[in-house]
């Protein structure tokens, strides 16, 4: 396995359209007026996302990751994605939730199966803070090195995560009156570096998806 100075930690996204990313932050800003949280989304360092695989890869390997994704995204047609219901995860996440379709799902399995052997062993590093996790969780983090793989895929926008899991039912709450309905099209896929919490702080780079 590399060593932290040999590795380093990547997110494989979609980055959604304009509008869901404003109302991301809006809700994001919303949740950390009233709680104490992590991070607050903008277009920056806490970049709005839908992951499709994050993982901790030797920086050898990086090259070969993306010409994986220029091969999988090459004969990738667009899709849409429903934005669906607010809920807490993992204890002191909130999550926008992102109707898991056939083409989404069919991404997600195509880009673990293609990049997790180049990862070569290595586990996320801020996976030892993550609390709540299942049987399940475990098993995946040993077998992909990161959590919601394969059947137990469920793709999100994280909105915030908690300082305190004791806020989490509140700030649930404080979302009630907001319209979670929305569309996108997907139209390419991103490299992205890795941020505390899962976020995107930085894009590498971006696959146009098959025109």
């Amino acid at each position: 396995m590399e060593s932290v100075e040999q590795a380093t930690s990547i997110n494989i996204a979609i980055l959604p359209s304009s509008g869901v990313s404003e109302l991301a932050i809006a809700l994001s800003q919303k949740v950390g007026q009233n709680f104490p949280t992590e991070f607050t989304l903008n277009h920056e360092r806490y970049m709005p996302h839908v992951t499709i695989y994050q993982a901790h890869f030797p920086l050898k390997n990086i090259p070969l990751l993306v010409n994986e994704l220029k091969g999988i995204t090459s004969a990738t047609e667009p899709f849409r994605i429903n934005m669906e219901e607010f809920t807490i995860s993992y204890d002191t996440f909130i999550f926008w939730i992102c109707e898991r379709s056939q083409a989404l799902q069919s991404l997600h399995e195509e880009v673990v199966g293609r990049t997790n052997p180049l990862r070569e062993g290595s586990i996320l590093p801020h996976l030892t803070q993550v609390t709540g996790l299942t049987e399940d969780d475990k098993i995946d983090m040993q077998r992909y090195g990161a959590l919601g793989i394969g059947p137990g895929f469920r793709p999100h926008l994280t909105i915030s995560r908690f300082s305190d899991f004791n806020d989490a039912n509140a700030a649930i709450n404080s979302l009630k009156e907001v319209n979670n309905k929305a569309i996108f099209e997907v139209k390419e896929l991103i490299l992205g570096y890795l941020g505390q919490s899962g976020t995107v702080n930085g894009v590498i780079e971006t696959f146009k998806l098959r025109e």
